[in-house]
């Protein structure tokens, strides 16, 4: 391995030298500016996450990087997938680290993730998204005319939604608060119920997930703090969302609202508000994670590339390729979130019952194919 060797160790077993070199390979890699990639997101999420590992690299016996890893089987994702956004081998700029071989030393078939920040060389397959960012260093007021100059149209209905929700709510207030449990527990029955109305897999329902937004919440690191900007119609919460803060950076991450101002658009000026105050701490850089939504287009000033896709280290059996696209991200979030059998074949047979809704397959094809993503789970040992 080119005097590549790795080791699985914990965040309290890092030497200073080991946590000064994780800081270094932070603050001079520009593609690492997110919460998910400091030490304290490890350091919280890493006694809650089943199966979680932090994997030291080193070449010639001097330690050279890091991997935040949960373990589904043979199969590995960022720590705290599907939760976590982005994720990246930490470190510095000018170490060059084949991830194929970090895999084969750890005996892992597969590497998997959504939102990969940095070079993607070492992905057998995978898609180019979009990150895209706030930039705050001058200021909320110059980042709203400049926007509103270049996005009139969606400046002018924000603000008649603004006036719409004040007049619906004339006790509406909003504040930026630390993300307390009532708040969390507000934000994910919301989120439960949405999963529920789209079909989407309920990243909730496995509970793990639960305890790592109490586990920030909790944590008392103040280089990350999990904050809440909120509306409030007197005591009652009308919307809210959920962010990851350092110091430099926001990281926008569940976002909710009452159903019954939906017409208003509450979420996108909660956004706007929760800007203005992030601009008042000296916070210099919003992400809104990647273009999932048009509206983030619109709020948003910069853009950078990051990769969804996966390493692969040994040939494992593939879903036939006609259902690639609907079904590998819902295999991965589905592995990430159901650690007991359970929830897997429940998971498993509310995907396929979408599917066969979805495409129209007949009865024989839906078994084969429930037979196949066996298979594949099976010969990757994913679960």
């Amino acid at each position: 391995m080119n005097g590549l060797s790795v080791e699985i160790t914990s965040p309290s077993q890092l030497s200073d030298l080991e946590r000064q070199l994780w800081a270094d390979a932070v603050s001079s890699h520009p593609a690492l500016d997110s919460p998910y990639c400091t030490l304290a997101y490890v350091e919280a999420l890493f006694p809650v996450v089943p199966q979680a590992r932090l994997i030291r690299i080193r070449r010639n016996d001097r330690t050279v990087g890091f991997l935040a890893l949960q373990m589904r089987g043979r199969v590995a994702q960022p720590l705290g997938a599907p939760l976590t956004d982005f994720h990246s081998l930490i470190t510095l700029p000018n170490v060059d680290i084949d991830l194929r071989a970090v895999l084969r030393a750890l005996d892992l078939h597969r590497f998997e993730v959504s939102g990969w920040l940095g070079a993607d060389s070492a992905f057998t397959a995978g898609d180019v998204r979009e990150r895209l960012y706030v930039d705050l260093t001058g200021g909320f007021e110059t980042y709203y005319t400049e926007q509103r100059h270049q996005q009139k149209k969606f400046f002018r209905n924000a603000e008649r939604c603004r006036r719409n929700l004040d007049a619906a709510y004339p006790e509406l207030g909003f504040s930026w608060e630390a993300a307390s449990e009532a708040i969390i527990d507000w934000v994910i029955a919301r989120k439960r119920d949405q999963y529920a109305r789209t079909g989407l897999h309920d990243v909730f329902a496995c509970g793990w997930t639960r305890e790592v937004l109490y586990a920030l919440a909790q944590n008392k690191n103040s280089a990350l703090r999990l904050m809440a900007g909120v509306y409030r119609n007197g005591t009652e919460v009308i919307a809210a969302e959920i962010g990851l803060c350092t110091p430099d950076d926001l990281h926008l991450w569940f976002p909710a609202y009452d159903r019954s101002a939906a017409r208003h658009s509450p979420g996108i000026l909660l956004s706007l508000d929760i800007l203005k105050a992030a601009a008042s701490e000296g916070i210099k850089r919003v992400d809104f994670g990647c273009a999932d939504e048009p509206y983030k287009l619109s709020m948003t000033t910069h853009k950078t590339p990051c990769y969804a896709g996966y390493v692969v280290s040994k040939k494992s059996i593939e879903l036939p390729a006609r259902f690639d696209p609907f079904l590998k991200p819902r295999l991965m979030i589905m592995r990430a979130c159901e650690v007991h059998l359970a929830g897997q074949v429940r998971a498993g047979w509310q995907l396929g019952r979408r599917l066969v809704a979805r495409t129209r397959v007949g009865f024989v094809t839906f078994l084969s194919l429930l037979g196949a993503m066996a298979a594949a789970m099976l010969v990757a040992e994913a679960w």
